[in-house]
This record gives C-alpha cells, sequence and structure tokens, in this order.
C-alpha cells in the first residue's frame, strides 16, 4: 500500500479499531511509511477520547497558519483536529494560546533577522528558514527548549552585523590601567569594574573626575568610564541578540573623547591611540560609519595596541 493510498483511507471518518490496527501492522512492516505511523497513534488517541499531544497541535497551528508544518501528516490530521476543537475546551485553550505564541515568535525573529541590510531574496530564504528552525521547537514539550535556544542561536548569527561581533570584545576589555593614576576613587572604580559593578563603577570614577578636575592624569578616569560606559550599555537576551544602551554609547563617546582630549601630554601617547580605537567602536555601533572609519584610521596612525582589531573593523565598513 503506497503512502497516497493510506492517507485516503485514513481521511474516512468511518474506521474502526480493528482496521486502525491493521493500518498499524501494515505501516511497522514498511520502513518507508514508518512517518505515518504516529498519525495512526494520534487517531487513535481520539477514537478514545484523549487529548492531541503539544506537537500535533502545534503542527496544526503552522498549517493554518501557512507555514510548513513540523508533522507533514497534519494535513490529514486537520479535518479531526477540528473536529476535536469543537468539543474540547482544552484543546481549543491550548491551540488559542500557541497562536498567540507564534505571533510573539514570529514578530521577534522579524524584528531581529530584519536588521541586518542582505539582498532581497537571501534575506527571504534566511527569514523563512529561520521562523521555520524557530518554530519547528519553539511548541515542544520541555525536552525542545535547548533546540529552541540553538534555533535562536543560529537566527542571532545571521542578523547580526559583523562589527557588532567583533565589538563584543568590550566585555573582554582589560581595565586594570592603573599606571599613573592611584587616587582612592580610581582605585576603587577599577576594583568594582572588574567585578562587573558597572554602576558602581561609574558613579566612583565621575567622583573623582569631579574631585580631581586638574588632575595631570585625569584622562585615565575619562578612559576607563568610556569603557565602563559601553560594558553597562551592554545586553542581551539569552545570550543571543547583542545589543547597546544608545544612552551609554553616548556617554562612552565623550568620555573617550575627553580622554583623548586631556591627554596632551605625550608621556601616554599609547592610551590616547587606544583611545581613538575605542571612539571608533563606540561610532560603529551607533551606526555612525564615517566617524568610526576616522577614528579607526586615526587609532592605526597613532600605533594603538588594537591595530589588528581595527584593521577587521575597517573590513566590515568597506
Amino acid at each position: 500500500m503506497d503512502e497516497e493510498k493510506l492517507h485516503k483511507y485514513l481521511e474516512n471518518n468511518n474506521l474502526s479499531q480493528s482496521e486502525l490496527r491493521k493500518l498499524r501492522d501494515e505501516i511497522a512492516a514498511d520502513p518507508d511509511l514508518k512517518e505515518t505511523l504516529k498519525l495512526i497513534d494520534t487517531f487513535e488517541e481520539v477514537s478514545s477520547e484523549n487529548h492531541f499531544d503539544i506537537e500535533i497541535l502545534s503542527g496544526y497551528v503552522l498549517y493554518i497558519k501557512n507555514e510548513n508544518p513540523y508533522d507533514k501528516n497534519i494535513n490529514s490530521l486537520t479535518p479531526r483536529i477540528e473536529e476535536h476543537l469543537n468539543s474540547c475546551s482544552k484543546c481549543r485553550k491550548l491551540v488559542n494560546s500557541l497562536k498567540t505564541e507564534f505571533e510573539d515568535v514570529n514578530n521577534f525573529l522579524k524584528e531581529n533577522i530584519t536588521k541586518e541590510k542582505i539582498s532581497g531574496e537571501n534575506e527571504g530564504n534566511k527569514k523563512s528558514n529561520g521562523k521555520r528552525s524557530f518554530f519547528r521547537y519553539a511548541f515542544s514539550a520541555a525536552a525542545s527548549i535547548i533546540l529552541i535556544i540553538t534555533s535562536l542561536f543560529v537566527v542571532s548569527k545571521i542578523s547580526r552585523p559583523e562589527y557588532v561581533k567583533l565589538t563584543s570584545s568590550f566585555n573582554e576589555t582589560e581595565v586594570s590601567i592603573t599606571r599613573g593614576r592611584n587616587s582612592e576613587y580610581f582605585i576603587r572604580a577599577v576594583n568594582q569594574l572588574e567585578k562587573k559593578n558597572y554602576s558602581e563603577a561609574i558613579s566612583l570614577l565621575q567622583k573623582d573626575i569631579d574631585n580631581s578636575k586638574n588632575s595631570f592624569t585625569i584622562f585615565y578616569s575619562y578612559y576607563i568610564l568610556g569603557i565602563a560606559n559601553v560594558q553597562s550599555a551592554y545586553n542581551d537576551y539569552l545570550g543571543l541578540f547583542e545589543n547597546y544602551d544608545s544612552d551609554g554609547l553616548k556617554n562612552a563617546e565623550y568620555n573617550f573623547s575627553q580622554s583623548a582630549k586631556l591627554n596632551e601630554s605625550g608621556m601616554f601617547d599609547n592610551v590616547k591611540a587606544n583611545s581613538f580605537y575605542f571612539l571608533g567602536q563606540v561610532n560603529l555601533l551607533q551606526e555612525d560609519y564615517e566617524e568610526a572609519e576616522k577614528y579607526l584610521k586615526l587609532s592605526i596612525e597613532e600605533g594603538s595596541e588594537y591595530t589588528d582589531e581595527a584593521n577587521k573593523l575597517l573590513n566590515t565598513i568597506n
């Protein structure tokens, strides 16, 4: 018996339990029809007045939403599912919940995938693949949670611009720069920053600046404050979609600019060059590509220790 005939037979509303068992035996003996075995099991459940499992109902939701269903046989099950929903408030409530989740996930993926500037055809393909990959697991049982995260991680890698991946190095930046600056507030701030207590570090650095405006090495405080601003502004969603708070980036831009402006003695040119590099990163994160390119090139000219990273970032712009 081929699969097409089997589907046609299954769509008959007058199947008896003995007929279902017979079909099950035939399918079990045919390796090419194993996919349909689950379909038969579901029919048996419905005939015994049981509920559909969440995977079947999620496939049904995808089917009526014009997405590719997880189970390719959902179209055969649809009449029975809808008949069951008419008399089962529990399954009807679950389907409504799945529809809501579908829309939430659909909107979430649509927002993030469309951020990357890609060709129309490729964008459509990536968006479609991302949605199918995500929805395939999104409505499954608890064991599928890992697969949901994996799917989102893939979408994140597709949708995240290359410069954001590179600027993630901000979160690994070494901040123990204490030479030439040993004020109490500064040392305490660096200690807090190493512990990732960003708010406290920012507060202490601001106090250091307010109390030492005319200090010869105050540019160090502005420099570390800029790094703290970026680290504080960074956030992600379950480690997947990275972004930066715009106010934090603006504060960082100001503080790196102040650091470079006040570092005029010629004794700490390496810190000044690094300030230009971080200014390039911050402008890139704000999508000000012209300013980003200017500062990244300047950091290379001034001999920043981040020259290799600056060249990589420039390649993402050009």
